[in-house]
């Protein structure tokens, strides 16, 4: 997975990125999802706030393997998040991995049918940052 960072500063862009591994997701600190959510409760995965680094501010944009892009979602919401990647049963993610990432409902983010936004097979977010 790729994490990306972009800073605008009057009109002039930076990029930079880094290239995290599975395996060094699998070594972030782990969260589970609520019991509260019946189709994703006790799935496991990292805090999409320890990918962000020292970040503080920001939005970020997922991108999914088959190239489905999220509107930019703000910081509050990102740091909600849960990059899963291991299901309830303590297996690697079959469906809509190897990473999936999760938002809690209270967040309001809802993916074009309507339901809690949830995007399979993760393969980069970008987080850009236009300081005020």
């Amino acid at each position: 997975m790729e994490v990306a960072r972009r800073r605008v500063v009057n009109g002039v862009t930076s990029n930079s990125a880094n290239r995290v591994s599975l395996q060094q997701i699998l070594g972030l600190e782990t969260l589970e999802v609520p019991v509260t959510d019946a189709k994703f409760a006790g799935y496991k995965g990292c805090s999409v706030k320890a990918l962000l680094g020292a970040a503080k501010s920001g939005t970020g944009v997922f991108v999914a393997g088959d190239g489905m892009t999220t509107e930019p979602i703000p910081y509050e919401h990102l740091v909600a998040g849960i990059m899963m990647h291991t299901d309830a049963d303590g297996e690697p993610l079959q469906q809509g991995g190897p990473l999936r990432v999760w938002f809690p409902p209270e967040m309001g983010l809802v993916c074009g049918s309507g339901n809690n936004l949830s995007v399979k097979d993760v393969k980069s977010l970008t987080l850009t940052v236009t300081p005020s």
